[in-house]
């Protein structure tokens, strides 16, 4: 489905939004953050969205255990609450891959464990 997705993202059909760019360049960065980090933010460069996708970059880089580069996915002058959000998805990503300790399964019913991004859909033919 992504190479699906890449193919006609790059398509030259300029009139048009792509809406489905960002979570092109998110499932990028869930393959492997690493090898496709350069290719993701190339993908979101001039997205009025582009900021909310690098959120999840953060998320992407911390399930795979590289919180360093979790850390630094943030802009360095951003607000206090914007860099908090950065944090919370930073730490969001850690704790995916941990087993979930007895004492703490009482809060999982209010924990967010689905974070989903739905595909837009845009009929090309009207």
């Amino acid at each position: 489905m992504l190479d699906s997705a890449l193919v006609e993202m790059n398509k030259d059909n300029a009139d048009f939004f792509q809406a489905n760019r960002l979570l092109v360049a998110i499932a990028k960065m869930f393959v492997n953050p690493g090898k496709n980090e350069t290719s993701a933010y190339r993908t979101i460069k001039n997205s009025f969205g582009k900021y909310n996708t690098m959120v999840h970059f953060s998320k992407a880089f911390a399930v795979k255990g590289n919180l360093y580069k979790a850390y630094h996915q943030a802009p360095s002058k951003i607000a206090n609450e914007d860099k908090a959000i950065f944090l919370y998805y930073t730490l969001y990503g850690n704790n995916m891959n941990r087993e979930k300790k007895v004492a703490w399964l009482k809060f999982q019913d209010n924990y967010n464990s689905f974070d989903a991004s739905f595909l837009v859909y845009i009929d090309e033919n009207e």
